[in-house]
């Protein structure tokens, strides 16, 4: 008999420890950070002068999928499996309109693109434009980017991302195109968050981020967009210290004198200004700014404080650092310009056959060269028939610029 109770004991030990290891499971599980939301995806509109949306009644885009290319060395690119196929019309989203396509989680560190996936973009045209007949736009690529970087941290913190795609008409052919708007989009622009079931009134809840312009007491005024609205904040929940012209997010409703009752505020630390890398060619060239093209996209590049290494010209080669200024202008700190054969030192040895103030003729091997030595640094007392090493770049007419030049000792010197 007591064999028979050890036996049933030990059943029940075994069946406790069991019932143990599950619940240890299923706690755990409970806890994974990969179902809290750390990132929410916007798509908008630009609505400025130079697209073609107002000639539209309706235009209705689907994206199929979106990604975010990590930065350092990796470079990898994370592509959300939990991602969607959204449609919608993107006259909904005109200005600071915005509606989020996805919320989800990626892991944390610094990114550097995101990307979306466009297909099946149809479009009605008003009747002032064509009379209502469906014109064909055209998507120059499929896969859009946006190079606007943003950092995920390991706290959590929720970063809005706008992603903002238009219309715009070609010149002669008068074409339709898709294409996204870089000066519109990134993590820190201002936005009215809409839903499908937003009927376009003026009252009930409403989510936005816009920059506050002033605060007394519990009244702010913030801008979004173009639009500046009264904020009354005495019974929100407030997160962060607020501050003229720092980012606000804010939940809240819409009362009848248009004055938005905040119920919840989250505000945007000021952060430390990044500098960027970039590549691309020199397209023109300015006193103080400059256009380049950068993948694929022609640039405006503020170049009026930045340290220049090399002699730059159109068609050449440039690498920028800087950061992003207001309409998308890159505020350039250092640009090194690719070394042509005209641009790169030269070394050149021959024979002074000719002095005619800084212009001298010098035979290099069995060609006679014109050297221009104005800004030259000279090394010995020039004279015709002596010989000279000179450092220096090829000029217009094929002219020397030399930058040192070292004379020969006559034997009086010697």
């Amino acid at each position: 008999m007591k064999k028979y109770w050890g036996i049933i004991a030990s059943l029940f030990l075994v069946l406790a420890l069991l019932a143990g290891c599950t619940g240890t499971t299923t706690d755990s599980t409970s806890q994974d950070t990969s179902t809290s939301t750390n990132l929410r995806f916007l798509l908008s509109d630009d609505a400025s002068e130079i697209t073609a949306i107002s000639e539209f009644a309706s235009v209705n885009v689907t994206v199929t999928k979106i990604g975010f290319q990590r930065g350092g060395e990796s470079g990898s690119w994370i592509e959300p499996e939990d991602f969607e196929p959204w449609t919608g019309n993107l006259l909904d989203l005109i200005g600071t309109n915005a509606t989020a396509i996805w919320n989800g989680y990626i892991e944390p560190g610094d990114y550097t693109k995101a990307f979306i996936y466009v297909d099946n973009v149809t479009g009605t045209l008003t009747p002032e434009a064509g009379a209502g007949e469906v014109s064909d736009i055209r998507i120059p690529s499929d896969k859009f980017h946006i190079t606007r970087p943003f950092t995920i941290t390991e706290e959590g913190t929720i970063v809005d991302y706008v992603f903002d795609i238009t219309v715009i008409k070609t010149g002669q052919s008068g074409q339709y195109l898709i294409k996204p708007q870089i000066s519109e989009s990134g993590p820190d622009q201002e936005y009215h968050e809409i839903n499908d079931e937003d009927e376009g009134d003026s009252t009930g809840e409403l989510k936005f981020r816009g920059t506050i312009l002033t605060i007394d007491g519990g009244i702010w005024t913030v801008s979004i967009g173009d639009e500046v609205r009264t904020v009354n904040v005495t019974e929100a929940e407030i997160e962060g210290t607020p501050a003229i012209g720092l980012k606000a997010k804010i939940e809240g409703t819409v009362g009848e004198d248009n004055t938005i009752t905040a119920s919840e505020v989250e505000i945007k630390e000021p952060e430390e200004i990044k500098e960027l890398k970039y590549e691309g060619t020199i397209v023109a060239l300015g006193e103080t700014s400059w256009v380049v093209e950068i993948e694929g996209l022609e640039r405006t590049v503020d170049v009026e404080g930045a340290e220049i290494e090399g002699t730059p010209d159109v068609g050449l080669e440039v690498q920028i650092e800087g950061i992003v200024g207001k309409n998308d202008i890159i505020l350039a700190t250092e640009i090194e310009i690719e070394e042509t054969e005209e641009t790169a030192e030269l070394e050149f040895e021959g024979t002074i056959t000719a002095i005619n103030g800084n212009t001298w003729t010098v035979t290099i091997g069995d060609q006679e060269r014109t050297v221009n030595v104005e800004n030259a640094e000279i090394e010995g007392e020039p004279a015709i028939g002596l010989e000279v090493e000179i450092e220096g770049t090829i000029g217009e007419s094929d002219i020397i610029l030399a930058s040192e030049i070292e004379i020969e000792k006559t034997e009086e010197e010697e």
